[in-house]
């Protein structure tokens, strides 16, 4: 096969790959995952949440507040509490 074909080749199968990782959004699950993370930084900002948890306010409060769903916090919640999210 000439070099230029496997280059073709190379480039056309990377393509399908990707095309195939995607998840019927337009982005692939690592650029979703990213953009699930800053959003997360922006709506649940890990120093205010820190701040109203050492001020005693509870998971339903916090959702409330931030206007997110319980479950969402919960997670964002037990993710700092852990050290495991930002």
């Amino acid at each position: 096969m000439p070099r230029t074909a496997k280059r073709v080749s190379y480039l056309w199968n990377k393509e399908a790959a990707e095309r195939a990782e995607r998840n019927g959004t337009g982005f692939t699950a690592k650029q979703n995952a990213r953009a699930n993370k800053l959003a997360v930084q922006i709506l649940m900002p890990a120093t205010q949440i820190k701040e109203h948890l050492a001020a005693g306010r509870t998971v339903k409060e916090l959702a409330e507040m931030y206007q997110v769903a319980e479950a969402a916090m919960e997670i964002r919640v037990r993710g700092l509490i852990e050290g495991t999210r930002t």
